[in-house]
């Protein structure tokens, strides 16, 4: 889009014609409106080191009709009203739905727990040892005079076979259904990064490993994969969402959650949980905060 306007304004016989040829290649490019405006404050930017570049359209004109056209006041669609039925987009009217919770987190005042017992879920703890978690936790519990009684429990496949399985849909909804109820109040989690992981692209320029199955463009995987590798994949996946669910789960109950990452790598083009979508929707929540080593 950004060649096709400087072609145009080059053939223009008069400078008045050029807003709306700029308008009409626009008009017939596909492309999103953050990414057009991106576009043309990069052509700003450029003009900025020209000297009359075009034939017969002046260079401060051509700044001015783009600078207009990186207004959202310049595109009558811009400014229907989205409340009339006749302009709605069903995926649109989708989205406003599963994010309407949070034009209410402001006012949103969270129940208060109620009791003394105080249930703590350690997801993918791997086997119990001395040393873990729950070891610690037990033992601050002996030395604790508060009347709490703290509960903590381990939920791994070495701990248990079906109950420690978190990619069983029974075991999410056990879990889900509790943080609700809040009879879970704090979570901890540290989901499997071995899809994750910034080892993978060491070893495989060295020919010595797996090979990297997401990226940053691609954070939920790379559309061509191996069964072996999209099976990864897959529980990788939904590991990940049963923690963002827990945590979303625990902030309207007024509880507490831990998920623990890797660090967000210093390469743009590598993956990390740190780059989702998701986590920008978190970190909008009171009481957010990320800890990067």
């Amino acid at each position: 889009m950004h060649d096709r306007i400087a072609e145009v304004a080059l053939q223009l016989d008069t400078a008045d014609d050029f807003l709306e040829a700029a308008r009409s290649v626009i008009h017939s490019t596909e492309i999103s409106w953050t990414r057009c405006r991106l576009t043309l404050q990069e052509f700003l930017t450029t003009l900025e080191t020209e000297t009359e570049p075009f034939r017969v359209v002046p260079l401060q004109h051509a700044q001015q009709c783009l600078h207009q056209l990186c207004q959202s006041e310049a595109w009558p669609f811009l400014q229907k009203d989205s409340s009339d039925p006749a302009v709605r987009d069903t995926s649109l009217d989708i989205l406003e739905d599963q994010f309407s919770f949070l034009e209410s987190l402001d006012r949103m005042q969270p129940p208060r727990m109620i009791g003394k017992h105080r249930v703590l879920l350690h997801a993918f703890s791997g086997r119990r040892r001395p040393g873990d978690v729950q070891f610690f936790l037990e033992h601050f519990q002996q030395h604790s005079n508060d009347g709490t009684v703290l509960h903590v429990v381990s939920l791994d496949l070495m701990t248990d076979a079906v109950w420690g399985d978190a990619t069983k849909p029974s075991t999410q909804r056990f879990w889900r259904d509790a943080a609700d109820r809040r009879m879970v109040h704090a979570f901890l989690a540290g989901p499997p990064c071995e899809t994750w992981s910034q080892a993978r692209f060491a070893q495989h320029l060295a020919n010595k490993g797996p090979r990297p199955i997401r990226g940053a463009d691609m954070l939920w995987g790379l559309e061509a994969l191996s069964l072996r590798e999209l099976d990864q994949i897959l529980i990788g996946n939904g590991l990940l969402h049963f923690s963002f669910d827990m945590l979303l789960r625990l902030y309207f109950s007024q509880g507490c959650g831990i998920i623990e990452h890797p660090d967000l790598p210093e390469e743009e083009y590598k993956p990390s949980i740190w780059r989702l979508p998701i986590m920008a929707l978190f970190r909008v929540l009171e009481g957010f905060m990320d800890f990067f080593h």
